[in-house]
Order: structure tokens, then sequence, then C-alpha cells
């Protein structure tokens, strides 16, 4: 079976970045309502940054490219070969309270392309092999997995690279600061993915679509990314 990297979305979701209720649904046709047409309809109502999202350059700077120019100009950013790559010997350190960060060297970074058997791709997804989820199946907010900035530029300066996927809720973790340093790095070559459901996905080599819903002028959508295997796709009798 594919992998679909995103929790069944939920109105009981709680929300990442104070910002209230994250998916809302209302009804506005009902079978058996009189004066209405026969159908069940409902509005959909989302908060893009409290599930799974794409972002582009337009999330940070007040100038970066929004999803309508990568959608126009660049399409194979949503699909295509994608390499998980699940990094080891966790190093979550406390930090405050019931907080805990680890920020991925560019040391750590080297010794799993390394040690990785098969092509490196131009998207790349990369998560701790363990790490704690939430009641909804979202890496937990608490347990912060990062990117330091040595290993954000070492991914950009692969040949190619323009997409990157993290399990946790951001690129970055600068509590009570406005910068975004690694979103920044990571933008000037690629787009990018958070909150993906990585824990159950074996390291390796995969086709992905994460064609996001395209919005006009948007800097971010709700993205349900999906992966499949080598058997999968050379097997499925097109």
């Amino acid at each position: 079976m594919p992998y679909i990297l995103t929790p069944l979305i939920q109105e009981s979701f709680e929300p990442m970045w104070n910002e209230g209720q994250i998916y809302e649904k209302k009804n506005i046709y009902k079978i058996g309502k009189p004066s209405q047409p026969p159908v069940n309809y409902d509005q959909h109502n989302f908060k893009p940054h409290s599930m799974t999202h794409i972002e582009t350059p337009a999330h940070t700077e007040v100038d970066g490219q929004l999803m309508s120019h990568y959608l126009k100009n660049h399409q194979n950013y949503f699909y295509g070969p994608t390499t998980v790559l699940k990094i080891k010997n966790s190093q979550f350190l406390k930090t405050k309270d019931n907080t805990y960060h680890w920020s991925l060297t560019s040391a750590e970074l080297q010794e799993k392309i390394s040690s990785f058997s098969d092509k490196i791709h131009s998207k790349i997804l990369i998560a701790p092999d363990v790490y704690e989820v939430d009641q909804f199946g979202f890496h937990a907010q608490n347990y912060v997995f990062t990117l330091s900035a040595a290993a954000a530029h070492m991914l950009i300066e692969r040949e190619g690279f323009h997409l990157f996927g993290t399990s946790w809720k951001s690129l970055d973790y600068n509590p009570e600061r406005p910068e975004r340093p690694i979103h920044d790095i990571i933008f000037k070559k690629a787009i990018a993915m958070e909150n993906l459901d990585l824990l159950n996905v074996p390291e390796g080599n995969y086709f992905m679509c994460n064609y996001p819903i395209p919005v006009m002028d948007a800097s971010e959508g709700v993205v349900a990314p999906i992966l499949f295997t080598k058997d999968e796709i050379f097997n499925s009798n097109i």
C-alpha cells in the first residue's frame, strides 16, 4: 500500500500556532431538508499551518515566490522521485520545561547521506526514526526536530535539490524571536513541507505526489502527500 503522509483531518485538531479552530465543517445542504437540493454538502474551512502543508518562499519573504509560480513553472516540484531519510541515535536535548530539541548537525546529515545505499533524489524528507506523536498522529510539538544552519546549507548545495519535508511542525525552532533562518536557507533552492506523518515510513526511495489545491496567490496550502514504492509504480498495469 502507498503511504499517506497526513493524519485524518478532524474538527478536534488542536492548533499548533494559537490560531483557533483549525478545521471547521459547516453544513450547506442536507438530504431531507425542505426547499433544499436532495444532497449532502458541507463547507470546509482550513488553517494549513496546523495540518500537513506545503510552503513557498512567500511564507517568510516579503517578495518571495507564491504557490502559483511553482504551479505554473515548476510543477515537477509537486511529484516525482523522493528520498526518505530516517535518522537514528536521537539527540533530543532538554531546553525548557517539557521541551526537547534536536538540531540535526551537518555531520549527522553527512553520515546518513554517506550510508544511504541508493540514489538521493531532488525531493528529500527527513525525520527521526523514532519520535513522540500526539493524539492525532502528528509529531509531538515538544519534541522539536530541525536542521542546523550547516545541515540546511548542505542540502541546498546538492545539485537539483528542490523540496524538503519534515515530520515536525516547522523548519525552525526560534521561540520568542521573529527570525526564520532555516526557512530562509531552504527557500533559496526549494519549497518545504511540514507536519508529515513519517513515523511508519521505511527509509528509502519512493515516487511522491504532493499536489496542493491550486489557490491563486497562496503562500502555503493543505496537502495530502502520497508515497508509492517502486513495485507499486512498475506493477500498476497502467
